[in-house]
């Protein structure tokens, strides 16, 4: 097992997340 994937495969997410929030925010204004 490699750790290193792991926490890329957490980033992924958390960018993944902070992409959409603001996508989320644009289709209310």
């Amino acid at each position: 097992e490699h750790p290193f994937d792991t926490v890329v495969g957490g980033l992924r997410a958390r960018l993944q997340q902070r992409v959409r929030l603001p996508a989320a925010e644009e289709h209310k204004l």
